[in-house]
């Protein structure tokens, strides 16, 4: 059919488009995809804005976080919180601790290193080798505890230049104190008063500027707690060392046997693993606010064992400081005989020189009951009171049944001091004990 000339009209159906079910599904795969894409750019651009803000808040070096170097430009803040009890209410205070470091221990020694200092004694001693004098030296460390110049430090640190059951030093004898700030300065102390028992001795210097340690308690600490302990071991050279550790044990109890003979006690320590070595001796164990828990003052040195060293508990040393200051010993009631004995003395020595087992006298004190009942250096003590004693401990078992003043009789054998005889003699004599006070 011919069409030209005539009017076409077209009309189109308005149908929805048929896709298949392929087609379907891949486009919800896409939209989703598409989701997805979208929350993780906007997650990113999160992410990276609190980034900045944090370095900005922080004042932080970005290179330092490049190579795993990461500081802030404010002082680290250290926060202890300590609880007292007032009567059955227990309050928390929160002590703050500022430090340039991050490390609490670090921050524990910038405190306290400026209250230890090094005590250095010089001495007078015979070398029977040669039939000599010489002059000994010993060192260790104290703890000022007082800006008025009052030094807290172990008894056997200074006991050396001191005369024998006395507070007064050899004439020849040196104590001095050397601060970590003035080390080229070295001050004199005198010896206020001491106690061998406890091992403690308080010594008192003239100067200024003095940083007195924190007095804490330790009767508040725990197995477990963080121990630091400071002091100079090895002497001066490695003055203001710090080791730390944790606390190891409560009430350790300890034979002392270094003491003159009966005048020993069982002493309730700290037990620690901070490391104390040799001139650490008197200086400070502290806990994790630097406030001084215990004075160092041994450790076990023997084969098998490692870490084991001990500290006297402040609080009894504090008590020990007051009765220091107030006359210059430890009153305890204790019967004191007044000599020093042989640890090495024991059956087979007795044997092989022809004596009798006993106690071996090694010196006596001056003025002291000993001397006083005809006491020598050399006398073996068989008896107390007709009981056989053949050690120090039972020495001091039967000592300690008397009180001071109570008379008691001290049977000794004693080598003849006449060349034409051989031999010796026993001898009983009468002692009226004195009271321990060193």
């Amino acid at each position: 059919m011919d069409n030209e000339g005539k009017n076409i009209k077209f009309e189109y159906e308005n149908k929805p488009m048929v896709r298949s079910k392929a087609e379907t599904k891949t486009g919800k795969i896409m939209l989703i995809v598409l989701v997805a894409f979208l929350c993780l750019a906007i997650g990113l651009a999160s992410g990276i804005a609190g980034v900045g803000y944090f370095l900005a808040v922080n004042k932080v070096d970005v290179q330092s976080i490049l190579t795993g170097n990461y500081a802030t430009a404010e002082p680290v803040i250290e926060i202890y919180e300590t609880e007292t009890t007032i009567e059955k209410e227990t309050i928390k205070r929160v002590e703050i601790v500022e430090s340039s470091t991050n490390s609490p221990v670090a921050a524990i020694a910038e405190k306290v290193i400026p209250s230890i200092v090094s005590v250095r004694v010089t001495f007078p001693y015979t070398n029977y080798f040669f039939n000599m004098e010489r002059e000994g030296a010993g060192e260790g460390s104290g703890i000022i505890i007082s800006e008025d110049g009052y030094i807290l430090t172990n008894n056997h640190v200074v006991e050396a230049a001191l005369q024998e059951n006395s507070n007064e030093k050899y004439e020849s004898s040196t104590i001095k104190i050397y601060l970590i700030d003035r080390i080229d300065e070295p001050i004199d102390a005198v010896v206020v008063g001491r106690d061998a028992i406890s091992d403690l001795a308080l010594l008192k210097i003239e100067a200024e500027n003095l940083v007195a340690i924190d007095i804490g308690d330790s009767d508040n600490i725990n197995v477990g707690d963080l121990a630091v302990a400071i002091g100079n071991p090895g002497g001066m050279m490695y003055m203001g060392s710090v080791t730390s550790g944790i606390i190891s044990g409560l009430n350790r109890e300890l034979y002392d046997q270094s003491n003159g003979a009966g005048n020993s006690e069982r002493l309730n320590l700290i037990q620690t693993d901070a490391a104390i070595n040799p001139g650490n001796s008197g200086g400070a164990l502290v806990d994790s606010g630097g406030n001084l828990i215990g004075i160092n003052t041994l450790k076990i040195v023997s084969q098998g064992y490692e870490g084991l060293g001990f500290a006297i508990p402040v609080n009894k040393a504090m008590e020990v400081v007051d009765e220091l200051k107030g006359q210059g010993y430890v009153s305890r009631g204790k019967p004191n005989i007044g000599i020093s004995v042989s640890t090495e003395y024991d059956a087979a020595t007795a044997e092989a020189a022809g004596t009798p087992d006993g106690v071996l006298i090694t010196s006596v004190g001056a003025l002291s009951p000993a001397e006083e009942a005809g006491l020598k250096m050399g006398d073996v003590i068989t008896k107390i009171n007709g009981k056989r004693v053949k050690s120090y401990e039972e020495l001091a078992v039967e000592k300690d049944k008397y009180l001071p003043g109570d008379e008691i009789i001290v049977s000794i054998f004693r080598l003849s001091e006449l060349e034409t005889e051989s031999g010796g003699r026993y001898f009983d004599l009468p002692l009226v004990l004195g009271e321990a006070d060193y």
